[in-house]
C-alpha cells in the first residue's frame, strides 16, 4: 500500500488531498485539507503576488508537509495553476516557496490543468463512459477562464478556453454594475458572443445532451438548492466545511479522520460524486437565486462570504451555457485536479488500472484540427501507416518509447495544415497554427516538439546551436525533434504524389538499411526521387539507410 499527496495551488483555494493506493489495485482518498486563499485577486489584476499572501501561502504549504509526514506519505505531487502561471514573476515566486517549504511545485499549463480535471471526472464518474456516448460538453470553470470540450461517441471533439472566470469576471465588471441582473445581463452578453463564435465553428449541427460542470462549489450550492425545494435539510457536513474554509488556516474536511487520528475514509462512489438536474430545473433555481444578495445567500445555503461572491459567477455562466448549447441535463461532480494528478500517478505506478483510453481522445481532437484546416484524409491515413511501421521496426535504433510514438501520429496528421493559409509558407503557417491551437493533453513543450518536426518537414533543419536560439528547447526535445523529423519527412516522400502508391508497404530493419517493399503497378518514379532527397538526414540522424523496393 502507497500514500501518495495531491496538492493544488489555485486561484481561490490551496488543497491537499490524501489518497491510498490499496495492493487490489484500487485507490481512496482518505483526507481533504483546504484553505481559502484569493491568490487569483492579485494575479489576475496585477501579474504578482502581495508578500503577505506569499508568506501565507508557505505557511500553509509547510503545514501540508507536517499532516503528509503524519500520514506517512511516500510521494506528492503540486501543481499550481493561473494563480502563479499569470504572474509576471511566477518562475522567482515559486523559486523563493520552494526554498522556504523544501517543496518541488511544478506551474502546469492551462491544457495539462485540463486534462488533469478531465482524467479526474472518468477516474470519480462511473457514468462517464455512458454519459459522453452522446453529446455532451463538460464544461470547467477556472478562476480566469472557463474550458469548453465536447465529447460525441465516446470521442473528444474539440476543445476551447474562453477568457472568462469566476475571480477575474467579477473583479473587471461588477464594480460597473447596478445590481445582480444587470451584472448578469453584462457577463451574458459577453459569453454569447464568444459562444456564437464557438457554435459556428465547433457544434454546428451537433446536439449537445448533456452538460458536464466541474465546480464544487456551484454542486454544493445546487445541491443545497434542490434539498431545500424537496423540503429536506441541507448536509451539515457540507455547511461546516465551506463556512471552515473561508480561514486561512487549513481545515480537514474529512472531521472524523482528523480526531480520531487515524486514516478513514473511502473510494469515492459514483453515488457520492454525481448530481444531475435538468435544465429546466436549473433555470428556475437561477431565477430564484437572482433575487438575492450575497448576505441572504450566505444566510439561506450557509456558505461563506468568498463562496457566495464566486458561486454567482458559475450561476450565470452555466444559465447562459444551458441557453447557447440547448441542453438539457446538467451534471455536476465533486472531482478536482487532485483526483486527475492521484490517478496519474496511480496509472504511472501501475498501481490502478487505466480506464478511459486518453490518447485516443488526443488523436481525435487531432484528426478534428486536421479536418477544420481541410487537410487530405487519405494522404494522412497512409502516412500514418508508414509511419508508425517505421517507428515500430526501429526501436532497437531510436529508443522512443509509446509517448513518442504518439507524437510522431499526431505530427503526421497535423503535417499540412499550413496549406490551408499559404501554399508558399507551408511550414511556418503549420508552426503557428500549431503553437496556437490547444491540444488537451499535451504540454505546451510537447507541443512545440510536434510543431518544430511539421515546420522541418519541409524547411531546412536547423541544428541545435541554431534552433536553441529560436526556440528554448532542451538537450532531450531536440533529439526528439530530429528523431521525428527524419522519419515524418520519409513517409511523406513515400506519398509525394498523394495518390497512396505506397499502401500496404511491407517494411523491415536489415543492418544498416531500411527496407520499404512495395507491390504495385504504379509508377514509383517521383517517390524514389523525393526520398533520395529525404535519405541523408534520415541516415544522419539514425545511421540508416531507406531504400524502396518495387514488386509488381
Amino acid at each position: 500500500m502507497k500514500t501518495f499527496a495531491a496538492i493544488m495551488i489555485g486561484s481561490a483555494e490551496t488543497e491537499m488531498r490524501i489518497y491510498e493506493f490499496l495492493s487490489r489495485g484500487q485507490m481512496r482518498e482518505i483526507d481533504c485539507i483546504s484553505t481559502r486563499m484569493n491568490l487569483g485577486v492579485d494575479a489576475y489584476r496585477d501579474g504578482m503576488l502581495d508578500p503577505e499572501k506569499v508568506q501565507d501561502l508557505v505557511a500553509v504549504l509547510k503545514e501540508f508537509r507536517t499532516i503528509m509526514d503524519a500520514y506517512g506519505v511516500s510521494d506528492y505531487r503540486i501543481n499550481a495553476t493561473s494563480a502563479l502561471r499569470e504572474l509576471r514573476s511566477g518562475l522567482l515566486t515559486r523559486d523563493y516557496i520552494e526554498k522556504q517549504t523544501g517543496l518541488k511545485i511544478q506551474i502546469i499549463s492551462n491544457s495539462d490543468q485540463r486534462f488533469l480535471d478531465y482524467k479526474a471526472i472518468a477516474f470519480v464518474s462511473k457514468s462517464f463512459e455512458e454519459i459522453i456516448q452522446k453529446g455532451s460538453a463538460i464544461v470547467d470553470i477556472g478562476g480566469n477562464s472557463m474550458q469548453i470540450s465536447v465529447f460525441d461517441k465516446d470521442k473528444l471533439v474539440t476543445t476551447q478556453n474562453i477568457r472568462m472566470g469566476k475571480i477575474s469576471s467579477r473583479e473587471k465588471y461588477f464594480p460597473l454594475a447596478k445590481n445582480a441582473r444587470h451584472y448578469a445581463g453584462m457577463l451574458t452578453e459577453l459569453l454569447e458572443h464568444e459562444m456564437a463564435g464557438f457554435a459556428k465553428l465547433y457544434q454546428k449541427d451537433r446536439q449537445i445532451l448533456n452538460m458536464i460542470i466541474l465546480d464544487n462549489d456551484l454542486l454544493d450550492l445546487v445541491s443545497r438548492m434542490s434539498d431545500s425545494a424537496s423540503g429536506e435539510r441541507p448536509e451539515s457536513g457540507k455547511a461546516s466545511s465551506s463556512k471552515e474554509a473561508s480561514s486561512k488556516e487549513p481545515k480537514h474536511k474529512n472531521a472524523a479522520a482528523k480526531a480520531s487520528g487515524q486514516k478513514e475514509g473511502g473510494q469515492k462512489t459514483t453515488d457520492d460524486v454525481t448530481f444531475h438536474i435538468s435544465a429546466e430545473d436549473f433555470r428556475h433555481f437561477y431565477d430564484s437565486f437572482l433575487l438575492l444578495r450575497d448576505d441572504e445567500i450566505c444566510e439561506k445555503y450557509e456558505v461563506s462570504p468568498d463562496t457566495a461572491q464566486r458561486v454567482m459567477q458559475s450561476m450565470i455562466f452555466c444559465r447562459c451555457l444551458l441557453d447557447q448549447l440547448g441542453a438539457q441535463t446538467l451534471w455536476l461532480l465533486d472531482a478536482d485536479i487532485c483526483d486527475g494528478m492521484a490517478y496519474d500517478f496511480g496509472v504511472a505506478g501501475k498501481m490502478i488500472r487505466k480506464g478511459h483510453d486518453f490518447d485516443e481522445d488526443i488523436i481525435a481532437a487531432s484528426r478534428n484540427i486536421a479536418k477544420r484546416y481541410k487537410c487530405s484524409q487519405a494522404h494522412i491515413k497512409n502516412m500514418e501507416e508508414l509511419a508508425l511501421g517505421i517507428f515500430d521496426r526501429m526501436k532497437k535504433i531510436h529508443g522512443m518509447k509509446k509517448r513518442e510514438r504518439l507524437l510522431l501520429q499526431i505530427a503526421v496528421i497535423l503535417h499540412n495544415c499550413g496549406k490551408y493559409i499559404s501554399l508558399t509558407n507551408v511550414s511556418d503557417c503549420a508552426y503557428n497554427i500549431i503553437m496556437a491551437t490547444e491540444i488537451i493533453g499535451l504540454s505546451y513543450e510537447e507541443r512545440r516538439i510536434i510543431a518544430s518536426a511539421v515546420r522541418f518537414n519541409n524547411a531546412p533543419f536547423q541544428y541545435y546551436s541554431r534552433i536553441t536560439s529560436l526556440d528554448p528547447v532542451n538537450r532531450e526535445e531536440y533529439l526528439l525533434i530530429a528523431k521525428l523529423t527524419a522519419i515524418l519527412r520519409v513517409v511523406n516522400a513515400l506519398d509525394r504524389s498523394h495518390r497512396q502508391k505506397c499502401a500496404g508497404a511491407v517494411i523491415a530493419l536489415r543492418e544498416n538499411e531500411l527496407v520499404i517493399s512495395v507491390q504495385t503497378k504504379e509508377d514509383l518514379s517521383l517517390e524514389k526521387i523525393t526520398l533520395k532527397e529525404r535519405a541523408p538526414f534520415f541516415e544522419e540522424v539514425f545511421n540508416v539507410h531507406p531504400v524502396i523496393r518495387q514488386k509488381k
